[in-house]
């Protein structure tokens, strides 16, 4: 396998199809879907779109176990699960066409039993020599160590594995020392993570924290919805602007632009042709119902 991707915060996403939403009245829905679901389930749908050989590791316990892992089956995904003895959340969508908007209801998940962790990274430790990349996304269910991603992260790096990161907050920051080769939070996240709630601080403010990230070998990718791309390239700041379009549903096109980011950098090495890459994913999975495709 080529990639190794975690995310241990699984979902069923349930996609709702609706003319319109009013609030606080009854809304028959006609048209819904059901979905695997989750930043690293949405990635390793669009690697293996984009004909990439992919490893998921992650989480499932309860009820609905099985028919999450039925669902991953149905989509031909190589899913490497460690039982958590939680319930898998469920996450809802709504798609309204008149307004051409997507609402997601998110469920916190439930904190993991002990003794997960554990058996979490031995199986991670197994499956890392066989892979050339390591993409991390998303938050972790609760019950998990703080020093979890990071721990990923030092022991990619010593087995020199390149490791992509869509990660924030302290698993962001905490994760920096061992050298990522690309973190892709959103712009709201990396502000977040690195500034003071606070600070309104400067674009420029902003570049020269990337910048210095970029000259300690961390390339930086900013995605901010339809506004512009930021990342770091040749020792420089530079920008991209999405396609407009109308969209369908924009759950997933994060993840799908760490694929296609990621997928691409993989095979050409140039970093500006992997964003324009991952960029062109991006839109074509908010032209989808589905959330996590790019057909």
């Amino acid at each position: 396998m080529n990639f190794l991707t975690i995310c241990l915060n699984p979902v069923i996403q349930r996609t709702y199809i609706l003319d319109d939403f009013k609030e606080d009245e009854v809304n028959r829905c006609q048209e819904y879907r059901i979905d695997a679901s989750g930043k690293g389930v949405n990635v390793t749908r669009v690697l293996a779109q984009l004909h990439k050989k992919a490893v998921h590791l992650t989480i499932a316990g309860g009820h609905f176990r099985d028919y999450f892992l039925d669902l991953c089956r149905q989509d031909d995904l190589t899913i490497d699960w460690v039982e958590s003895g939680s319930e898998i959340r469920t996450c809802c969508t709504l798609l309204n066409n008149r307004r051409s908007t997507s609402t997601e209801l998110v469920e916190e998940a439930r904190p993991v039993r002990s003794g997960t962790e554990e058996r979490v990274r031995n199986r991670y430790l197994e499956l890392l020599p066989l892979c050339d990349w390591v993409i991390i996304s998303g938050s972790k269910a609760a019950g998990f160590s703080q020093d979890l991603y990071p721990w990923m992260v030092q022991q990619a790096k010593q087995q020199h594995k390149k490791v992509v990161l869509d990660v924030r907050g302290p698993d962001l920051s905490a994760s920096l020392p061992y050298v990522p080769d690309i973190i892709k939070p959103n712009y709201q996240e990396y502000l977040m993570t690195f500034f003071d709630p606070s600070d309104e601080p400067s674009q420029d403010r902003i570049k020269k924290h990337m910048l210095k990230l970029f000259e300690q070998g961390i390339r930086v990718v900013l995605t901010h919805g339809a506004s512009k791309i930021l990342y770091t390239d040749n020792h420089k700041v530079n920008f991209l602007t999405p396609e407009s379009i109308q969209p369908v549903n924009t759950i997933g096109s994060g993840d799908a632009f760490t694929a296609g980011m990621t997928a691409e950098y993989d095979d050409s090495g140039n970093f500006t042709t992997a964003v324009q890459k991952g960029m062109a994913c991006a839109t074509a999975n908010a032209s989808h119902q589905r959330p996590g495709v790019i057909y």
